[in-house]
């Protein structure tokens, strides 16, 4: 299958690509089959695309990759839903929105993506403990003495 995207132009992907998200997004529930895509220079963020409507795309985030102390339990509706056996099974992703330049970048760490690895399904979960909110800025996150690195996720991406 092919899809036209604004940023990425033409993208041929197959139905193992997919990443299912059956009750789609907060605000975008219509919204459920997405690709993960990485850019072409190697960074901490990756593309979120809708295959269902070109021209929506967002920037993802593993939120460890800026805040080593984000942590959270899954609660077992969610596990069970997602069919998550134990940790290994999942990644988590963040929105971020981009403002400009990356000192300004924020990440909703309050509403983060888990992915089932082996099944490609997800679920975007909504946090009711901690300290996150919808807009950390992402420069804060990082301890600042060490460099930001890119983790590996176990998904394997575009």
């Amino acid at each position: 299958m092919i899809i036209k995207d604004t940023i990425f132009g033409d993208i041929q992907y197959t139905e193992e690509d997919l990443l299912l998200l059956p009750l789609g997004l907060v605000g975008m529930p219509h919204l459920t089959h997405f690709l993960i895509l990485d850019f072409e220079e190697e960074h901490a963020f990756k593309a979120l695309i809708s295959t269902e409507e070109p021209g929506i795309n967002f920037l993802i985030s593993d939120p460890r990759n800026f805040r080593r102390d984000f942590d959270f339990s899954l609660l077992s509706p969610t596990r069970e839903a997602l069919k998550v056996e134990n940790d290994e099974d999942q990644a988590v992703f963040v929105l971020c929105t981009w403002r400009g330049k990356f000192t300004n970048t924020t990440g909703n760490l309050l509403g983060p993506i888990v992915v089932n690895v082996k099944s490609r399904k997800a679920m975007q979960v909504i946090l009711e403990r901690g300290s996150y909110t919808t807009h950390e800025t992402l420069s804060s996150m990082a301890d600042d003495s060490e460099e930001v690195r890119i983790e590996g996720s176990g998904l394997k991406v575009g």
